[in-house]
């Protein structure tokens, strides 16, 4: 910081004599918040009649040379109109913080909306996919193991993962699995609907599948998959995807393959 040059040999330099803050403010070109903030932290060279109710400031225009020069000499070629847009800058944004908050929000906001835009070009309209209904598997079976529920769930998940096809949450009432393909579609709103069962005949373990047209109340597909029933309890997961595979042909979506684990997976 520089010290502020007294009044000596000011009458060998200039006779020049600013008077007030307007106008030191006016001789230098800056307004006069700039230049208190100048005097305050950068040395410039005022005086004040302290002597006076009312303290009152002058300042000498050689002075002030003598002070641009230094301060010029000390800084580099660093324009001095550079420290008043950051006084005033600074001032505005400590008067008007809500400022800040309001550009933040109408950045976020529009964020928010180009992710919206693209979204919705990017996805089909859900009501125009076609639908299916999963009904939980039937376990004939003695066992009572739980392989029908994790089948059911393991087929759910494959369709789901196909984003042309919208998969309608089924309830787990037993009524609902021998009902029509028109009662079926009058409950789920389902186009199609998928039900099955599953029977262990000895050391082997018999899966049937069902796929229905539920708006035209007639069968579509079916098929028996006659595996070990070991197979089936530690490795419904190659079996469920397997029977989604081809139930999404046969609705004529494109396949979206999951991979499948080389592990079986246990019955959860």
């Amino acid at each position: 910081m520089l010290t502020k040059l007294g009044p000596v040999a000011i009458s060998a330099l200039a006779p020049d004599r600013l008077n007030s803050w307007k106008e030191i403010a006016s001789y230098l070109g800056r307004d006069p918040r700039t230049v208190q903030l100048w005097e305050k932290h950068e040395g410039l060279p005022v005086h004040r009649h302290n002597h006076q109710s009312r303290a009152s400031v002058y300042a000498y225009a050689a002075e002030i040379d003598l002070w641009l020069k230094a301060r010029s000499a000390r800084a580099g070629p660093v324009d001095i109109a550079q420290a008043s847009a950051w006084s005033t800058g600074s001032r505005n944004r400590s008067r008007h913080p809500w400022v800040l908050v309001v550009l933040a929000l109408v950045a976020t906001a529009a964020m928010v909306i180009a992710w919206w835009a693209w979204h919705q070009k990017n996805q089909m309209p859900r009501a125009s996919l076609p639908s299916i209904v999963v009904i939980p598997f039937e376990d004939q079976s003695s066992s009572g193991d739980g392989v029908s529920g994790a089948l059911t769930r393991e087929i759910t998940k494959r369709l789901e993962s196909d984003k042309g096809v919208l998969v309608v949450p089924s309830s787990p009432n037993e009524e609902f699995r021998q009902l029509s393909a028109r009662r079926i579609q009058s409950r789920y709103h389902a186009a199609y609907a998928l039900r099955g069962t599953i029977a262990e005949l000895g050391d082997e373990a018999a899966v049937t599948v069902e796929l229905l047209d539920a708006k035209g109340d007639k069968y579509l597909w079916n098929t028996t998959l006659i595996r070990k029933a070991s197979e089936i309890r530690s490795g419904y997961d190659r079996v469920g995807a397997e029977i989604a595979e081809t139930v999404l042909q046969r609705m004529g979506r494109e396949v979206l393959r999951l991979p499948v684990s080389s592990k079986p997976s246990p019955v959860p």
